[in-house]
């Protein structure tokens, strides 16, 4: 399968991705986090699949209802299957691949976008990069060129 051979990728995290909300001690409301904030899959050979993957979890105090998780972006260049209606209990956790074939030495962008009934967060974007083989970003574009974990 694709994505079973692009696991060499080398995904950078930029961080986690937590909907901010004040519970005032209000129980009942499910939680959507998420990780990496931003995914980058790093040194993409020209026309050979990496992956990446993004983590969301429920956090909260009710179950997570996730309409749908889709791709927004070119789909000549990302790959990932879309999920519709999943069901998170609280504490769960499960991870998603999203695989990138760069067909030119440039850059490219998508996002994930995930629907669901978190009342603080109900249309989540998470941004997505691939990065050809030695690309380096400019310093004012906000992505970490590290590979190294934040230890978060």
């Amino acid at each position: 399968m694709l994505l079973m051979a692009a696991m060499a990728c080398t995904p950078t995290s930029t961080g986690l991705g937590t909907v901010s909300k004040v519970s005032e001690g209000v129980e009942g409301d499910p939680l959507l986090e998420w990780t990496p904030e931003e995914l980058i899959i790093q040194d993409c050979p020209l026309n050979e699949a990496r992956s990446g993957s993004v983590t969301i979890s429920n956090t909260g105090t009710a179950a997570l209802s996730i309409y749908a998780i889709e791709l927004i972006g070119d789909d000549d260049i990302f790959y990932f299957e879309k999920r519709e209606d999943l069901e998170f209990a609280t504490g769960v956790s499960d991870s998603y691949a999203v695989a990138a074939t760069l067909t030119t030495n440039e850059p490219a962008q998508a996002q994930l976008r995930i629907t669901s009934n978190d009342q603080e967060n109900r249309d989540l974007r998470v941004s997505i990069q691939a990065w050809p083989v030695g690309y380096v970003p400019p310093a004012d574009s906000g992505g970490s060129d590290s590979g190294g974990d934040s230890g978060g």
